[in-house]
């Protein structure tokens, strides 16, 4: 279903190469029985709370809107606890694993599936990983990745014919106004193409909190790992009709 879910998508928003996009969704719960449950920073709400985490990898295409191709469940290291992964039915032999390992898996994923890109954008902290950047470059994917200020990656080799650039955006509601972003490139790439990019992560943004209101992607209480990722995968495949059939009933980013 997630394979079908990702073709359904790619095929139906637009013709030329779409953008992926990493976006992190937070899911409050009480207790400490569903899987991957943690006091956590909960994306979406700015704040520590009880909560799961999603990492979603969006497609977006030519038009201000986007749809989810793939998704996995965040695990917390306190997840290590085998008793708590049996009751949970964590598959045998996962592990916890950083939200930056998870997105490199669904990229690469993507990309092994011949899903048409022109590059990887994410928010802080993606591009303060060299796992992740290290990774895309080695596969000659473009990308720009949001970086904090105070840990600006230090240069490394970079692949013939590619550039890294530090771009800033505005970002209002933000402590600084602005994000930065650390960006890997074909040589010569204008600016506004990088900005784009970055405008492409807020269309996947509200297209992701458009399936939360409009397809029930929160609207689950089971505890199990597998439960919920057949759930999400139902609403976002529910959510992607929608974003594709009837895109007027859709909202979409400013």
């Amino acid at each position: 279903m997630r394979d079908s879910l990702r073709d359904f998508v790619t095929t139906g928003l637009g013709n030329a190469p779409g953008i992926l996009a990493l976006v992190d969704l937070g899911f409050p719960k009480k207790g400490r029985h569903s899987a991957g449950v943690e006091k956590q920073e909960c994306p979406g709400l700015g704040r520590v709370t009880n909560c799961q985490v999603g990492v979603f990898l969006q497609y977006t295409g030519s038009s201000r809107t986007a749809a989810s191709i793939d998704r996995e469940l965040y695990l917390p290291p306190s997840w290590h606890n085998e008793q708590r992964r049996r009751r949970a039915d964590i598959p045998y032999g996962l592990t916890p694993r950083g939200r930056d390992e998870i997105a490199r898996i669904l990229i690469e994923r993507a990309l092994d599936s011949a899903v048409p890109t022109q590059g990887v954008v994410a928010p802080f902290p993606y591009g303060d990983s060299p796992d992740l950047r290290r990774a895309l470059e080695r596969r000659r994917v473009p990308y720009v990745l949001g970086v904090s200020e105070t840990s600006l990656p230090m240069p490394e080799p970079i692949e013939p014919g590619f550039e890294r650039k530090i771009i800033v955006t505005d970002a209002p509601g933000t402590p600084h106004g602005r994000e930065v972003h650390i960006s890997f490139c074909p040589a010569g790439t204008i600016n506004a193409t990088l900005a784009e990019f970055v405008r492409r992560r807020h269309y996947a943004s509200a297209a992701l909190e458009s399936a939360r209101a409009q397809a029930g992607l929160d609207q689950y209480e089971v505890r199990k790992w597998r439960a919920w990722h057949r759930h999400v995968t139902l609403a976002l495949f529910a959510h992607a009709c929608l974003v594709i059939n009837q895109p007027s009933a859709v909202p979409t980013a400013a």
